[in-house]
């Protein structure tokens, strides 16, 4: 490169779907002047439960083979509830009600799991009164409750603000006890 600096930029993320699977988006590039030189084409690899991956480059979405990341499975033989420990640190624990909980090598928990509705409108195949809830936390951050069923998402703010946003734009904003509608 005859002596000449190169910058290399870079980006990596990481999602984190609720059944604790992991996706990672990696875009490097090296940059000479005005010549760009792309040493790897965007590809994000997704990391599925069981611990299999699969990577897949850019708008092609061409499959690349990938290795799966190592786990180890365990069953509390009182409970009954299921453990898997994965090489890439994270933890997934299902139990027998159907609560899932993973955590995330960041300190992320994301929990599924089944409580009693307020509204008695409608029968799901768990119960009468069933609703899916699934509760997003880390240390430090808001914490995010979404029930799907309904579309709202609950934000628990660490300074005792509670956000609450409906599908249809429609905003409360307030503290725990009271809440203030905003549309």
């Amino acid at each position: 490169m005859g002596g000449q600096l190169i910058n290399v930029s870079g980006q990596l993320q990481h999602l984190f779907p609720s059944d604790g699977g992991r996706i990672t988006v990696e875009k490097v590039s090296f940059v000479q002047g005005s010549c760009l030189i792309k040493v790897a084409e965007g590809h994000w690899i997704t990391t599925a439960p069981s611990g299999a991956r699969v990577c897949t480059v850019g708008s092609t979405h061409e499959h690349i083979p990938t290795a799966s990341v190592l786990s180890v499975h365990a069953t509390d033989p009182l409970s009954q509830a299921v453990m898997i420990t994965r090489q890439d640190r994270v933890l997934r624990v299902q139990n027998t009600d159907g609560t899932l909980t993973v955590e995330h090598a960041d300190g992320t928990t994301i929990t599924s799991f089944y409580q009693e509705k307020t509204s008695t409108h409608r029968h799901t195949e768990r119960g009468p009164h069933a609703e899916r809830v699934v509760l997003v936390e880390r240390e430090g951050l808001a914490s995010v409750a979404l029930f799907p069923e309904s579309g709202e998402a609950h934000v628990f703010l660490p300074d005792g603000t509670l956000v609450v946003g409906d599908g249809y734009g429609v905003y409360r904003v307030g503290s725990y006890e009271a809440l203030l509608n905003l549309s």
